[in-house]
């Protein structure tokens, strides 16, 4: 595998440990702080496109075959998976299946760039990635979605299948059609749950979903559970060994392009005009929950799980 880490906030940098087996495995570091002040939670089409052609000239792996493994700090920037795979789908004319563990949807419509809660909804929009397949969500984003600006057609056509875990209630206006993963009980969406667990059939029933030949792995850690990570956001339940038996189903059977994890915790910096960091803090301030454990100790958790989940990359993609 091919290793960056692409330093858009302090989160990484205050894991030392972490830091340095990285160094051990040749990870091209990739200082853009700045550009993360620019770009946190939302970024216009212009500064996307900037992002873009800077990353093409500094990534590793861009110009192999081999899996490219990416960590960028906070889930505030899940929107640079989009990116991200845009760099990989340049040389790639077969299709690529997304595999997001997160507790959010993604699934969000945002009409001026990207928002970290629409990327999902960008990648099928813009035609990067065939489907898209989100596990573990159990965030209230479910509940009425379309109230909360979700872009549900994906899911209406199969693009976007959510397998969720304990999620609240689903009410909808429109009728979505039964999928592969929901069904309809009248204005109700019945999820298909992936309990946490990841069983043999649950396993080979995401295999059959995939459809493609290649798989893009995206982590949002907020996917797990307060005992295994600190994050900006709403955490959901997965425990680390479930993150883990996942990946190690889904890595040894499919031909994996790439991999990212976001979600670690840092205070939000902000740049740019005073009107856009005054509703970006303003999201903040309504979206995100307030975090008990920040500094040495959010680092410290973190940084266990980075090392852990870096080890079984290593193994499974090496």
């Amino acid at each position: 595998m091919q290793l960056n880490l692409l330093h858009l906030d302090n989160a990484l940098l205050e894991q030392p440990s972490f830091i340095d087996l990285c160094g051990r495995a040749d990870a091209k570091q990739i200082n853009m702080q700045s550009d993360g002040r620019q770009v946190r939670l939302w970024a216009t089409t212009s500064q996307i496109e900037k992002m873009r052609d800077q990353l093409r000239g500094v990534m590793v792996g861009l110009d192999t075959n081999d899996p490219v493994v990416t960590w960028y700090g906070s889930g505030d920037f899940h929107h640079v998976t989009a990116v991200i795979i845009s760099l990989l789908a340049e040389r790639r004319d077969a299709p690529i299946t997304i595999v997001h563990f997160d507790n959010h949807p993604d699934w969000v419509r945002y009409r001026r760039g990207i928002h970290c809660g629409s990327w999902v909804h960008y990648v099928l929009e813009s035609g990067l990635v065939s489907r898209v397949i989100s596990i573990g969500v159990s965030s209230g984003d479910l509940a009425w979605p379309e109230l909360k600006g979700a872009a549900l057609d994906h899911v209406a056509s199969g693009k976007l299948i959510v397998f969720p875990v304990d999620p609240p209630a689903t009410w909808v206006w429109r009728n979505l059609a039964s999928g592969a993963a929901h069904c309809m009980d009248g204005h109700r969406v019945v999820w298909t749950h992936c309990d946490g667990v990841p069983r043999p059939e649950k396993l080979a029933t995401l295999g059959a979903l995939i459809g493609s030949d290649a798989i893009y792995v995206s982590i949002d850690k907020d996917v797990l559970s307060e005992a295994a990570a600190v994050t900006n956001w709403d955490q959901g339940q997965l425990g680390l060994d479930s993150l883990i038996g996942w990946l190690e189903g889904l890595l040894t059977t499919q031909s994996v392009i790439g991999v990212d994890i976001v979600g670690d915790y840092s205070p939000a910096e902000l740049e740019g005009p005073w009107i856009t960091r005054a509703l970006k803090q303003s999201e903040l301030l309504l979206d995100q929950p307030f975090t008990r454990v920040t500094g040495v100790a959010a680092a410290a958790a973190n940084q266990a799980t980075n090392v852990k989940l870096l080890s079984v990359l290593d193994t499974l993609l090496c």
